[in-house]
């Protein structure tokens, strides 16, 4: 072999592992990220800043003021929820005196136009009948109202119920990726911008998880109106009810004062025996 082809196999040789070489230099340098001086220093000084002020308290300050928030806003909306249903059931009291008021009126005017005790008890009777449909009325009222109000209330623990397990998972997965934090601080040959970086991902996804928690529990929309047309049907039962009942009483009310209707004698028959 020739100086001249040794010179040019040692060449290619050469040629072939910088060609390797420069690929795979680069893949390590795509693997490692770019980290400025500041993320830099910071990871340098991640473990001894983490046995300072651990994260869970960082957050806790952070979550205690919205957490206050929330307490708030809660407090003002069921005031608020409470004073529309007193205010609710002050105008159904109020409209149930005015029907109770003009039924005894009714009833004194009709006793008035009766012209025997037979009339007079057909009124008493119709009066008692109308008393009675009204009471069963404002019971399934009051039923139809209680368990509106119950479902409603219920969907509201139930949201409060799911937002505060979501803030607990929270707080206690920021402890977990804390804690693994330390340990892994402690160990020999820690990588601090590694274990920074672990435990930022941990408490990202936890913090993703929590929102998500959160915003399925406020969808509670498909409750309220299932429990709105619960309502709804049976108040409209209620009514259908009371006017089936009112029509019973009327119609026997006047079969009966027809019935006890004194017999009218004809003229001339009073002297007829005379």
């Amino acid at each position: 072999m020739t100086l001249n082809k040794r010179l040019a196999l040692r060449a290619t040789g050469v040629l072939l592992a910088v060609g390797l070489a420069v690929p795979m230099l680069a893949a390590a340098q795509q693997d490692r990220p770019v980290r400025s001086a500041g993320e830099v220093k910071a990871a340098v000084n991640f473990c001894t800043q983490l046995s300072k002020r651990p994260a869970a308290q960082r957050f806790a300050a952070q979550l205690q003021q919205k957490e206050q928030n929330l307490a708030r806003r809660r407090t003002e909306f069921q005031g608020a929820v409470q004073g529309t249903r007193n205010g609710r059931d002050a105008k159904l009291d109020a409209m149930r005196n005015t029907q109770d008021k003009k039924r005894t009126e009714a009833a004194t005017r009709l006793m008035g136009k009766a012209r025997n005790d037979a009339q007079k008890a057909a009124v008493s009777a119709f009066d008692a009948a109308i008393a009675a449909a009204l009471t069963t009325r404002r019971e399934a009222v009051n039923a139809a109202n209680a368990a509106f109000r119950k479902g409603l209330d219920e969907a509201r623990i139930s949201r409060k119920t799911a937002v505060d397990a979501a803030v607990k998972t929270f707080k206690e997965a920021v402890t977990a990726a804390e804690a693994k934090a330390k340990t892994d601080c402690a160990a020999d040959g820690a990588d601090a911008a590694k274990i920074r970086e672990a435990m930022t991902a941990s408490i990202s996804a936890a913090r993703r998880q929590m929102q998500t928690a959160v915003q399925a529990a406020e969808k509670v929309g498909s409750q309220v109106s299932d429990l709105t047309k619960t309502r709804n049907d049976a108040l409209r039962a209620a009514q259908d009810a009371f006017k089936t009942a009112v029509e019973k009483a009327r119609n026997d009310f006047k079969a009966a004062v027809v019935a006890a209707a004194p017999a009218e004698t004809p003229e001339g028959e009073a002297d007829s025996s005379s």
